[in-house]
């Protein structure tokens, strides 16, 4: 008992002196946007690289018109569906993009939505978050991009749906994906 009740007391204090090895994936990403009054957002998580802090990106996510697929990409974050899933395409100037399905082809991919073009969205030249799409009228289930880069991406507008917009990131993340790096997780707060 007394050896129980001092291991725990030792773990406590390695907790306090060491916060970043006790507390979760969740938490640090909830600390990460503690300044943040907008909500919903998506925080996605890249994987830790040299013992470092893991990279987020934080977008505010857009509810108004986009119902549906707002509640499949909210739906797919929650249920781990892009956990471990590495980026496959990384463009400079264009997008970054990741589907659970591109290399998984056992993943089923969920059903495809109408893409919900609003007026109300516009693709930024860096930081929209958005869904693939599959035929220019239909999302392809999970796909999704963020654009990157300073070139004009409005030409985009209409054909995509458009989910949220980078409100915040870990210095240089966006620019730093490449094909391949890996999305430990993406968390939806409400």
């Amino acid at each position: 008992m007394l050896f129980t009740k001092i291991r725990f007391y030792i773990v406590t204090l390695l907790c306090v002196m060491s916060l970043s090895a006790c507390s979760s994936i969740e938490d640090k990403a909830h600390d990460f946007i503690e300044d943040i009054a907008d909500r919903p957002l998506a925080i996605i998580v890249l994987e830790d690289t040299d013992d470092k802090e893991p990279a987020m990106i934080a977008f505010k996510l857009y509810t108004k018109d986009l119902r549906k697929s707002f509640f499949q990409f909210s739906f797919l974050a929650r249920n781990g569906f892009y956990k471990n899933i590495p980026f496959y395409r990384a463009d400079d100037d264009f997008v970054a993009a990741g589907d659970p399905a591109f290399e998984n082809k056992t993943k089923a991919s969920p059903p495809s939505l109408p893409v919900e073009a609003s007026d109300n969205y516009k693709h930024k030249p860096s930081g929209t978050l958005g869904l693939g799409s599959f035929k220019d009228q239909y999302t392809d289930g999970a796909s999704f991009y963020i654009t990157r880069g300073q070139t004009d991406k409005s030409k985009f507008d209409g054909q995509y749906t458009i989910v949220g917009q980078l409100i915040k990131q870990t210095p240089t993340t966006l620019q730093n994906i490449q094909k391949g790096t890996k999305i430990q997780d993406i968390i939806i707060v409400q």
